[in-house]
């Protein structure tokens, strides 16, 4: 058996698979629709080391995130108990720990992209309901498709 040391190793698979490499869930499907301008990044990280709270910076951006966004929380640890507070008001997350004092968590409100991706074709005359949902699939680039 041949013998590996653990921190090249770490540092090989995150080269690699970095969303995957401290055991995280990969990217949720819905947070694909919010691309680099619909980020709002809240750095926390220097509040914290101040020794001031950013829990009142934190629900300001929330309580003003609009649909099309999505808030980016920078911390030095995973804020789990922020995770419950938000939970109940409609607001699911995504964490990634890109090092052991460097965590993003993601937040959105569900119902907003449940909307987004609701298809309302009532009352449309055919093509039109299959030509609009046709519009809204992705393209894999493979012939015929």
């Amino acid at each position: 058996m041949t013998q590996c040391p653990l921190t090249p190793l770490l540092a090989r698979l995150e080269a690699v698979a970095p969303e995957t490499a401290w055991g995280q869930s990969p990217k949720p499907a819905p947070l694909a629709r919010f691309g680099p301008g619909d980020q709002v990044v809240l750095d926390v990280r220097d509040d914290l080391r101040r020794g001031q709270e950013p829990f009142g910076r934190i629900m300001g951006a929330i309580t003003e995130l609009r649909p099309s966004q999505v808030v980016l929380l920078r911390t030095p640890f995973e804020p789990l108990p922020l995770y419950h507070v938000l939970d109940r008001r409609g607001v699911a997350h995504w964490t990634e720990r890109r090092a052991a004092d460097d965590w993003v968590v993601w937040f959105w409100r569900e119902a907003d992209v449940r909307a987004a991706e609701t298809l309302d074709v009532r009352g449309l005359e055919p093509p039109d309901p299959m030509v609009r949902a046709r519009a809204l699939i992705p393209s894999t680039g493979e012939a015929g498709s």
